[in-house]
């Protein structure tokens, strides 16, 4: 009898400093947000004050600028994907990789296939560049497993796999 009402008090205390123990913990971690809010607040208030002015972008190329205006017609897609080369400024092949993944825009004046077959040419070329672009495996497979993109394109992208 004994033996058991020490095991009772032995867990009472045992929960007793667990309960206080995580009492602690939740206002440690409390204080921490709150500091850590307060100093993101100040960052930010002070960042955008003293912030130097942003370096502009980088102009991109006719060619890349022709490639993703959704108002040009095949004939000058495809003149302009011939002026691209082989070694395409890393700026423009993010721009242009991020055409690759992106869905149809709806303000596209060509048709699906021919803006499928401008893709399909565009992946193309960035394969034949000099240094292989980075994340080309990785676009195919973000386009494959989205159901959102257009299956026509999707069966591209299944065929450089």
């Amino acid at each position: 009898m004994k033996k058991t009402i020490w095991i009772v008090i032995g867990v009472v205390v045992l929960i007793g400093a667990g309960v206080l123990i995580g009492q602690r913990d939740n206002h440690e971690a409390h204080e921490k947000a709150e500091s850590l809010t307060t100093e993101y607040t100040e960052e930010t208030e002070l960042s955008t004050e003293a912030k130097p002015p942003d370096k502009p972008s980088p102009k991109l190329s006719d060619a890349v600028l022709t490639l993703i205006d959704p108002e040009t017609d095949y004939q000058a897609r495809l003149a302009a994907m011939r002026k691209l080369g082989y070694e395409i400024p890393q700026h423009e092949i993010d721009v242009l990789m991020e055409f690759l993944s992106a869905d149809i825009s709806v303000d596209v004046k060509i048709p699906r296939g021919a803006y499928n077959s401008i893709r399909n040419d565009l992946y193309d070329v960035l394969l034949r560049q000099k240094n292989l672009p980075e994340g080309m495996g990785d676009l195919l497979v973000e386009v494959v497993n989205n159901p959102e993109q257009d299956g026509m394109w999707r069966n591209y992208c299944i065929q450089f796999m």
